[in-house]
């Protein structure tokens, strides 16, 4: 698969599923059960908290996920295949980041619903195509869907497919995952 390289403004995160940054990590004073200083900075957290802890950080340039909870501050680096792990690239002027979504926290999208003919949990019908999984398997529902160009994450484990990026609105516990122009599917 190829990966898009870009240059990016101010605000969000470029994300790479599937990808990491080795060795690009940065410390933030941690200590291990004997209290020797950790070569790391681990957050634990979902996706909001971690960034939160990057862009708290300047010295902080992108960040990995590992799974859906905790992650690890990376400086400069390269990318690479990391089954488990997801990269968020910080966009901020002169950084090249590599990604197929736009990741905004505190986010939604109201409107724009994709009808997958998702059933709920009494076995109603609803009008929106829910993903009961995590960043990584929410991707590959859209990148399979060509109505897809965003998705909203509820948390952690559940997204919901969108036919549009726009309008957004503020939302405690949501992120929007919009996806680039020219940006290639995810898939490892």
């Amino acid at each position: 698969f190829g990966l898009l390289v870009l240059v990016c403004t101010a605000g969000d995160y470029a994300v790479s599923v599937r990808q990491s940054t080795p060795g690009a990590d940065i410390t933030c004073g941690q200590k291990d059960y004997q209290g020797n200083p950790q070569p790391f900075c681990r957050i634990s957290g979902d996706f909001g908290q971690v960034a939160g802890a990057c862009d708290a950080n300047p010295a902080c340039l992108s960040f990995d996920m590992e799974g859906s909870y905790g992650g690890y501050l990376k400086g400069a680096g390269a990318q690479q295949y990391t089954e488990g792990f997801s990269n968020y690239c910080k966009l901020q002027a002169n950084q090249k980041c590599t990604g197929s979504y736009t990741f905004k926290r505190r986010a939604s999208i109201p409107e724009s619903d994709i009808d997958c003919r998702y059933t709920d949990y009494e076995g109603n019908l609803q009008s929106f195509c829910r993903i009961n999984g995590d960043v990584p398997d929410v991707v590959a529902a859209c990148d399979a869907n060509a109505n897809c160009t965003a998705f909203v994450m509820e948390g952690s484990s559940t997204g919901y497919l969108k036919t549009a990026a726009t309008p957004t609105q503020y939302t405690e516990g949501f992120s929007v995952y919009e996806k680039r122009a020219g940006g290639t599917p995810s898939s490892g």
